[in-house]
């Protein structure tokens, strides 16, 4: 996860944990603390640089099912094709309740695809990341883009799962680990099973349970 502004992204990582929501005068209270002494956190997304800033653009489903086809480096990974990438998207956003999803490609000034982000924007400023992908040596870009969009959106804390190779790209970018996650991998083939614990598999939320259980969740 990495927190934007410290004080209400906290509370929000506690609320996890509580299980129920907190009170909107406790969440006011925390957005003041962080008007008052978080604004340089939330204002530095990751380092100073002078280059250009990357630019985004509404994350196409043909271009996104062409780059998972070709990912290299895996042994098992998703086929999607635009058709089907485009219906899951639209359907992440019809459950996206009490937030919106957010599908975003992220290019060099010069053109150059550097990868995509997606993530729901939840009411309560979290922003719960579903998918990021990026072009091989270019994780920290489009990690820096997502940072700073969820910054521009009013986003408190942006968490999501991450893969065990790419820590360090994390950690560069200021993000902290919590390693209470887990997730359940079943099938009758070991072979995929061992493509799972290899790290050699392309997975993502998308790909799971985690979009389906946007649905019936209350806004809060």
């Amino acid at each position: 996860f990495r927190l934007i502004r410290p004080a209400r992204g906290l509370l929000e990582l506690v609320a996890r944990e509580r299980g129920r929501p907190w009170p909107r005068s406790l969440r006011r209270l925390a957005d003041l603390a962080d008007q008052a002494a978080g604004g340089r956190l939330a204002r530095r997304v990751i380092r100073e640089d002078r280059a250009a800033p990357p630019v985004l653009s509404a994350l196409d489903p043909q271009v996104a099912a062409e780059r998972l086809a070709r990912a290299p480096g895996f042994d098992l990974a998703p086929r999607y094709d635009a058709a089907s990438f485009r219906w899951l998207l639209d359907m992440c956003r019809r459950k996206a309740i009490g937030g919106r999803l957010r599908a975003m490609a992220v290019s060099e000034p010069q053109g150059r695809d550097l990868g995509w982000f997606v993530y729901y924007e939840k009411r309560e400023a979290v922003g719960e990341v579903v998918q990021m992908m990026a072009a091989e040596g270019r994780l920290e870009a489009v990690l820096r883009a997502a940072i700073a969009d969820a910054a521009a959106q009013g986003l408190a804390l942006l968490r999501g799962d991450v893969d065990a190779s790419d820590l360090q790209a994390y950690r560069d970018a200021l993000c902290l680990l919590n390693t209470g996650r887990w997730m359940l991998v079943h099938s009758r083939r070991q072979a995929i099973v061992d493509s799972f614990m290899r790290g050699a598999a392309l997975f993502s939320g998308l790909d799971g349970e985690r979009w389906i259980r946007e649905l019936g969740r209350a806004p809060i």
